[in-house]
């Protein structure tokens, strides 16, 4: 009946594979456990349990649980399940046909998983939503929504009778701000009587997602007027319920109100979830002209498509006809994209003869299907006639793959092997497999649709709405496929901040190229060495740092390599560019979701630079995971503070793209800058590093505004000292701390906000802000561990242990270094090597990386700390700690200190005595070096290994 009995444990999702296989890419990208794990909504279940933990997670009736309780009594239905006798397959899910018999539809683990995320963004359900049940649990679970509720540590307000006096009672008695409702429970809300309504009006905004049936205009237009928000969403039961919405347009408000409610009454565009949705020609194929008047049948292609129909192959084949899912729904597609269900119903056709006859030629499917099942790989194979306007007919192949072979084998491959042993005339044209991959590049397919007119980006006088940037990075594919980039092909970027860096994240992945956004701020022997061992192509130059890139290039071409084609990022050139292609560019989709999507070099600030390898699944995934936590939404604004080249800007480039955010690009970062563009362009998101935020709480009173609204502020790349945290949080910035590597895609984890820290002050608000705390939604696991053992460390936030990670947002692997990679994820985790604890509640915190520990006299001591220590004086602007050698303590913790204006006469020993207050002696500074800038890389991390250099040359203090 609640949600406890919708979430259950299967017995072989915790288990390990732990061997390493090189994948297809250059014969040198690793999948194992540590970056391939199965997508599964139950892991949202244990991290609420973590991070929402005393919060309410059900009330129905009196009975009321936490998320902790919750989690706890899962397990034990899971485990008297298993009791049971229950395994695998023994329950599925039933669709009721109309006027055909019921069919069982089969949902996976990663449908689920998808289209649990993509319906709480369609909802616009933030942390700690109230989610009133007045849909069904039993249909297509519920929407999806029980887990989605679960990512979001909602509380869910379970009622069995939907009634409207029902309705009304628990919005006002549970503040609900979210529900669902069938077209049929808007019409009962609306001509409910007066005794139900406890005033006119609600007493807030309500979120309200509708779909079943197309709702009528007029119904949704009164709904509105009593203050609900109406989310129209269209889906069945084999696409897990809701596969689009309406995303209403900012121009529809000034529409009269009979216009702007038949606009919202359409079905609108696929979710982020659902790869494709298109209305065509049941027949032909072919899509319908976007008219909004030639009927054809809405089809559908994604991951939230799904596995098929339970011992029912015939009716799975029939629906997947042509490759696409056939929905059975008759609509129309308008000239803006939105598609519209119209009335009536296409029964699916009866099979095709199993002859196809192809430019006069009969083809046998059987003798296709014998040369498709001699390879390894296929499972299953049928071949199909697909029409052709030149053929008549081709052969089209579905093919199944055996275990193991998913991302292996392609279908070109496919369509080889039958042009070896058959006539070319016979060879399949067209290959289908079971999934689709999944890109980060379709966002901005979405976005041209559902954000089409739109602000996407803002630099000085430069702007482009989301229909522009689509065009422009269609034209940018299209050139550099011009230019001779093809799949797999390295494509440079080495540049600041500036537009085209936004628009080659999308231009160059449509071109089946792999991006690699250098460092800017490398001198030109790393440039070329970097260029040589990635394989550039094609380098796109900031003008700024034209130099040092031709350098690079005159390097390369005295050691024998061919250096790549250099594009000034100058507007002339970019734009001359541009005019080569064609906003009409066939996109280049991945093979499978592995395929590399960008490369992105380590900071090198322990070590030289490693090649980490991004998949497409992996910078999707992330980019979902990073548009959550940070809180995108259609009509956000996010400020450019941070470095695009850094972990693709943390892949909120591709986030803010999935949301149609505008993005304000700065190419200097200053507190003036900052504050600036934050009042003229009404910004409500940024990122910044610790070293940013500290330039900003440092900045002069001229410098700085009033802020007009809160900013949410992303921070990572550092650990951030609680003093800042808390200065910039009384400055009207609202941070979200989080933490990750180059290769986790950037962020990892986020420290989810209590609400009980409210209540303590000021200063141990922000030491509990300043932890890493638990694994965003996309991570499957992270836990501190003992590297040797691979045992996890005692959660008593003292026991130290190594940050390790475990998900589909740990990168492919290091490229052409497979031994560095297999090092990287022994014993089936990445290993961060960074050192942290474990607290009682789950939350990580970092201590100090591996290589920055002090070891004094056999005792560890972290320079994170002592760090914290120096930023709450007074006088400190900036502070780094580094071991000194020592004869007789063999290390002892150097300073090396920035201060403020004004404090020029603060002296050693006076930190020193400081830190002597606040810490056991042996962790306190022995040595205390002041400099006027600490040296940084372009991410904001202090270099330490120069700081470790300049201290070893020091000598001894014994």
């Amino acid at each position: 009946m609640f949600l406890v009995i919708i979430i259950i444990f299967p017995s072989s999702f915790t288990q390990i594979f732990l061997s390493l296989k090189a994948k297809a890419w250059k014969g040198l990208i690793v999948e194992c456990s540590a970056n391939d794990v199965p997508l599964s909504p139950i892991g949202f279940l244990e991290r609420s349990s973590k991070a929402y933990r005393d919060n309410t997670s059900l009330i129905y009736g009196s009975i009321q649980y936490t998320w902790n309780q919750t989690y706890q009594r899962c397990l034990k239905l899971a485990s008297a399940l298993t009791h049971l006798g229950i395994s695998h397959g023994d329950v599925h899910k039933l669709h009721l046909r109309h006027n055909f018999k019921p069919e069982a539809v089969v949902y996976t683990h990663r449908g689920a998983f998808l289209n649990s995320i993509a319906i709480v963004l369609v909802h616009n359900m933030g942390s700690r939503p109230v989610y009133l049940w007045s849909v069904p649990m039993f249909h297509s679970n519920g929407w999806c929504l029980p887990w989605g509720a679960a990512a979001q540590g909602a509380t869910n307000i379970c009622i069995r009778k939907v009634t409207p006096k029902a309705i009304f009672d628990n919005i006002y008695l549970h503040n609900v701000t979210h529900l669902g409702a069938a077209p049929t429970v808007l019409n009962m809300i609306v001509n409910s009587s007066k005794d139900c309504l406890h005033h006119p009006r609600l007493p807030h905004k309500v979120e309200i997602m509708t779909g079943g049936s197309p709702p009528p205009p007029q119904i949704i237009a009164k709904m509105e007027e009593m203050g609900f928000v109406v989310t129209h969403i269209y889906g069945l039961t084999e696409t897990y319920g809701p596969a689009t919405h309406c995303v209403c347009k900012p121009e529809w408000d000034a529409l009269q109100p009979e216009e702007r409610y038949a606009l919202k009454a359409r079905q609108g565009l696929n979710h982020l979830g659902m790869e494709e949705m298109d209305v065509k020609n049941p027949v032909t194929m072919e899509s319908v002209r976007a008219d909004g008047a030639t009927i054809g049948e809405v089809m559908f292609r994604g991951n939230t498509v799904m596995s098929g129909y339970f011992k029912d192959l015939k009716a799975t084949e029939e629906a997947f006809r042509g490759g696409w899912f056939h929905s059975g729904d008759l609509g129309v597609k308008h000239e803006d994209g939105y598609v519209e269900i119209k009335d009536g119903y296409v029964e699916i056709k009866d099979r095709k003869k199993d002859v196809v006859i192809s430019g006069g030629e009969n083809v046998s499917t059987i003798e296709v299907e014998n040369v498709l099942y001699s390879h390894e790989a296929v499972l299953e194979a049928a071949v199909v006639a697909r029409p052709d306007k030149i053929w008549g007919e081709t052969p089209c192949a579905f093919v199944t793959l055996k275990e193991g072979f998913d991302g292996v084998v392609n279908g070109d491959e496919i369509i080889k092997i039958c042009r070896d042993h058959l006539p070319h005339y016979m060879a399949p044209k067209t290959v289908v497999f079971q999934d689709l991959p999944k890109t980060s590049t379709g966002f901005l397919e979405r976005s041209s649709k559902a954000y089409t007119d739109n602000t996407s980006l803002v630099y000085g006088s430069t702007s482009h709405t989301w229909g522009e940037t689509h065009q422009r990075c269609l034209k940018l594919a299209s050139a550099l496929a011009n230019m001779g980039i093809s799949r797999g092909d390295v494509v440079a970027t080495f540049s600041y901040n500036l537009p085209q860096i936004y628009e080659l994240h999308f231009g160059v992945p449509m071109a089946g190229g792999i991006l690699c956004t250098l460092n800017a701020r490398l001198d030109s022997f790393m440039v070329s060495a970097l260029l040589r061992h990635s394989e550039a192509k094609v380098i796109f130059v900031d003008n700024q740092l034209l130099d040092i890139a031709q350098g690079a290039l005159q390097l390369l071409a005295q050691s024998d390599t061919k250096p790549p084609i250099l594009v000034p990022l100058t507007d002339s050139d970019y734009e001359t560019l541009l005019a080569t292609g064609t906003d009409q560019f066939e996109i280049l989709r991945p093979h499978t979701e592995l395929d590399p999507i960008a490369i992105n070099y380590t900071s090198g600030t322990t070590a030289r630079p490693k090649a980490v390898v991004y998949s497409h699944r992996g910078a999707y995934l992330n980019s979902l995971a990073t548009a959550l936590l940070l809180g995108l939404r259609d009509m956000s604004v996010y400020l450019w503070s941070m470095p695009m080249f850094n972990c693709n800007g943390w892949d909120v480039l591709w986030a803010s793209a999935a949301q149609g955010a505008a993005n304000i690009v700065i190419n200097k970062v200053t507190p003036q800058a900052i504050y600036d563009n934050i009042a003229m362009h009404n910004v409500t998101h940024m990122g910044a590093v610790p070293t940013v935020m500290n330039m900003i709480v440092n900045s002069s009173v001229c410098e700085r505004r009033l802020l007009q609204h809160t900013v949410e502020v992303l921070t990572g790349g550092a650990p951030a000292p609680p003093q800042i945290l808390a200065r910039m949080e009384e400055m009207g910035f609202r941070i979200n701390q989080i933490y990750g590597l180059t290769e986790t895609y950037g962020a990892a984890t986020n420290c989810v906000w209590k609400p009980e820290w409210d209540a303590l002050p000021l200063d141990e608000r922000s030491m509990l802000k300043a932890r890493q705390g638990l694994r965003h939604l996309a991570m499957e696991e992270v836990d501190v561990k003992d590297s040797v053992t691979m045992e996890s460390v005692k959660a008593d936030g003292e026991t130290i242990g190594e940050i390790m990670f475990r998900g589909n947002t740990v990168m492919s692997g290091y490229f052409k270094d497979l031994k560095a990679t297999e090092e990287a994820f022994k014993g089936g985790w990445f290993h961060s090597g960074d050192l942290g604890v474990k607290y009682e509640d789950g939350y990580i915190e970092i201590k100090d990386r591996m290589k920055d520990i002090i070891i004094s006299g056999g005792l560890n001591i972290s320079s994170v700390e002592l760090e914290t220590v120096l930023y709450s004086h007074e006088a400190v602007f900036e502070a780094a700690v580094v071991g000194r050698p020592d004869s007789h303590w063999g290390e002892t913790p150097c300073a090396f200190v920035t201060l403020k204006e004004g404090f020029e006469g603060v002296n050693e020993d006076q930190l020193i005595t400081f830190c002597k207050d606040r810490l056991p002696h042996y962790m306190a500074i022995k040595t205390v070096v002041f400099d006027e800038y600490l040296p940084t890389n372009s991410n904001g991390k202090v270099q330490k290994f120069i700081l470790r250099l300049r201290a070893k040359a020091m000598g001894s203090l014994s």
